[in-house]
């Protein structure tokens, strides 16, 4: 059974917000939360117990830019995938995406099948950076010998 992963979905428009959420939930390995707002995503983020695996981040927030907030984890040592998501088309929307810490940069409206495709690319990434974390079988024998 594969690992279950946990989603946090940052989009203030309801709709898309619960369709998202919707799509991500079916998926058997994939548990998700959801915020509408850049506080409602920092009061998430900021639970001890929290411990997300990706997120997607719309970059026009009511109460602030999504690329704000990408900037401001990235500063804080988030390693998560953050995927974004606007409506902004320009060559110079997605460079400034990618410039502010973003892993992806998905143009609204998303195909849902683009989404979890994009999304599962994001998710070895993490595995990765996780096993590169860990000592070794090897590691450990070696700090055991005297």
């Amino acid at each position: 059974m594969p690992i279950a992963r946990h989603i946090l979905v940052v989009e203030d428009n309801a709709c898309l917000r619960g369709l998202f959420v919707d799509v991500l939930s079916a998926q058997r390995d994939l548990l998700v939360d959801a915020a509408a707002t850049i506080a409602e995503a920092e009061t998430l983020l900021g639970n001890p117990d929290a411990a997300y695996d990706a997120i997607l981040l719309d970059l026009g927030l009511p109460d602030g830019d999504g690329r704000d907030l990408c900037r401001q984890l990235r500063q804080r040592g988030l390693r998560i995938p953050i995927l974004l998501l606007t409506g902004a088309v320009g060559e110079q929307d997605r460079l400034d995406g990618l410039d502010c810490g973003g892993s992806d940069y998905l143009i609204k409206p998303v195909r849902i099948a683009d989404l979890l495709a994009r999304l599962r690319a994001q998710l070895p990434a993490l595995d990765a950076a996780a096993a590169a974390a860990l000592p070794t079988t090897a590691q450990h024998l070696g700090e055991a010998r005297p």
